[in-house]
């Protein structure tokens, strides 16, 4: 029942999409739209097939996505370590969280001088900045994961006299897998706007610097294939582990 709920939430959220752009298409047809500002949908899927034909659009999407995942890598990486750590030392926790949930809440663009001046302008650089901003996800979600495990199971787990290693195989693990799944989601997001945002500032390559490329030289229909790559690359990622995030709880569940 809940999957056809969703399914048919889907469906909505398709026909509106469908919806709005056909009114796009037919505002455009109609002359009520600067074609130079505002595109018709149809102009911008032909000039989208012609930079996929002849490489154009691969070209600048290679480097922002080898960026967004290695950001994404070390983001999940170095959160769940620290989330670990901060989890299991509850004098660390003390002294540490209360800073890092107020770095999460600090506007992260404040911080890209810092980024650029220590680790220039590469590809480095990019991966850095991506994962500072997908690493508090991933880690405040294994916190939360690690902290809210039922006490219930930790006292039959000591009564039991488990080892440390079967108490993370058989309780910790399954209960702060799926939260770990979920900040995970989000850290591929947020590691992709950090990854997206360097690009804009600084670098040479990327659907970033097309971004502002195209925007700024008033080359709309490709600006708008940009954004559409941008937008089907992030909602192919978020879907797909939401899949797996699923699967996860069904696999815990059973």
């Amino acid at each position: 029942m809940a999957r056809r709920g969703e399914r048919g939430w889907g469906l909505l959220t398709g026909g509106l999409a469908l919806a709005l752009l056909a009114g796009w298409e037919a505002a455009a047809a109609a002359g009520r739209l600067d074609p130079l500002t505002y595109p018709a949908p149809s102009a911008v899927a032909v000039a989208a097939w012609a930079m996929i034909r002849s490489g154009e659009l691969a070209l600048h999407l290679w480097p922002t996505v080898q960026a967004i995942l290695g950001a994404f890598i070390v983001a999940a990486a170095s959160g769940a370590a620290l989330g670990l750590a901060l989890a299991a030392s509850p004098w660390l926790y003390r002294l540490a969280y209360p800073p890092l949930l107020t770095l999460y809440a600090l506007p992260k663009v404040t911080v890209f001088p810092i980024f650029m001046l220590f680790f220039g302008l590469g590809f480095t650089q990019r991966i850095l900045y991506g994962a500072f901003f997908g690493i508090f996800p991933v880690l405040v979600n294994t916190v939360a994961g690690i902290r809210e495990v039922n006490r219930t199971l930790v006292v039959l787990a000591r009564s039991l006299g488990m080892g440390r290693v079967q108490y993370w195989q058989k309780i910790l693990f399954p209960s702060v897998l799926r939260m770990f799944a979920t900040g995970l989601r989000m850290a591929f997001v947020y590691a992709g706007v950090g990854v997206l945002l360097s690009e804009m500032f600084v670098s040479a390559s990327g659907i970033g610097q097309r971004l502002v490329s195209t925007a700024g030289s008033v080359r709309m229909t490709k600006y708008f294939v940009y954004v559409a790559t941008v937008f089907a690359l992030f909602v192919v990622a978020t879907n797909l582990l939401r899949w797996w995030e699923e699967r996860l709880h069904r696999w815990r569940a059973g």
